[in-house]
């Protein structure tokens, strides 16, 4: 499997996903509240190095966040780039909200966004 580039797709950065991907953490995740219904079984210990090595990207991180899968998800909170973040998108991004896990790492976006 090729390293994360910052030339990955949202299709790529999905498929990199899935490959690794770990069902045998879904129980535990539950056990923290985290709805698994779409998750893969990636920590943020493991997302979080792969979107530093990803980095920014508006663009990305908005297709990543319509894919519905939890850690593409997260991966599109940390790779949003905060000043391209309008209320619109804050808004269809509330609505998506399904755990107290993907509310935290999005407002750490929101949070940078020039009109908060």
């Amino acid at each position: 499997m090729p390293l994360p580039d910052p030339s990955w797709s949202a299709a790529d950065i999905v498929v990199h996903l899935r490959a690794i991907g770990k069902q045998a953490n879904l129980a535990g995740m539950a056990r923290f509240g985290i709805n698994t219904a779409s998750a893969l079984g990636i920590g943020n210990s493991d997302l979080r190095p792969l979107a530093r090595k990803l980095r920014k990207n508006h663009e990305r991180s908005l297709l990543l966040w319509d894919s519905g899968i939890r850690e593409a998800r997260l991966m599109a909170a940390f790779t949003g780039e905060p000043k391209k973040v309008d209320i619109d998108q804050c808004r269809r991004w509330v609505a998506d909200f399904d755990s107290w896990e993907i509310v935290d790492t999005v407002a750490d976006l929101f949070a940078e966004t020039p009109f908060w």
